[in-house]
């Protein structure tokens, strides 16, 4: 199944090669989203695309940050100033079906890419890919199976 998506994914990201997808996290950002948000960057740069992850909610717990400020990840806090919605092809969602409300107006006119969670089905879907996969406990599970499908961990393995 998972070999199955990775595909479809992959079909979809093509259209999008050379161009720049939003990774948007809601709520909180928490490591399930967090790490999720990584390796699907990391399957955008394996397909020419570069990515943002940006956040609306504040990283609300210490280890979180900890997380965060240890591993250098780069995430920008969303507000209107700092973000274009011109600048992206299309958008992302992590361990979420939606965005969070004060981003929702900021990509009515971005579309939406992927949505890839374990969580119940909340809605209609109108992504170009979506992988709702709730026999996992994480979204980043079903990353580290793409990411596995892929050979991207190779070179992850030889730094350790």
């Amino acid at each position: 199944m998972a070999k199955a998506k990775i595909h479809e994914l992959e079909k979809v990201l093509e259209d999008y090669s050379g161009n720049k997808i939003l990774i948007a996290l809601a709520g909180h950002p928490d490591p399930d989203c967090i790490s999720s948000a990584l390796a699907h960057q990391k399957i955008l740069k394996s397909k020419n695309i570069e990515s943002t992850i940006t956040h609306v909610l504040e990283i609300s717990h210490q280890e979180n940050r900890a997380l965060v400020k240890l591993l250098g990840i780069e995430m920008i806090k969303y507000d209107r100033e700092n973000l274009n919605p011109s600048e992206f092809a299309g958008y992302s969602l992590v361990d979420s079906q939606k965005p969070d409300q004060r981003m929702q107006e900021f990509l009515s006119n971005v579309p939406l890419v992927s949505v890839v969670d374990h969580h119940d089905k909340t809605q209609r879907l109108e992504a170009k890919f979506v992988d709702i996969n709730k026999g996992v406990g994480a979204a980043a599970t079903v990353y580290a199976d793409y990411l596995k499908s892929l050979d991207l961990l190779k070179e992850d393995e030889e730094k350790c």
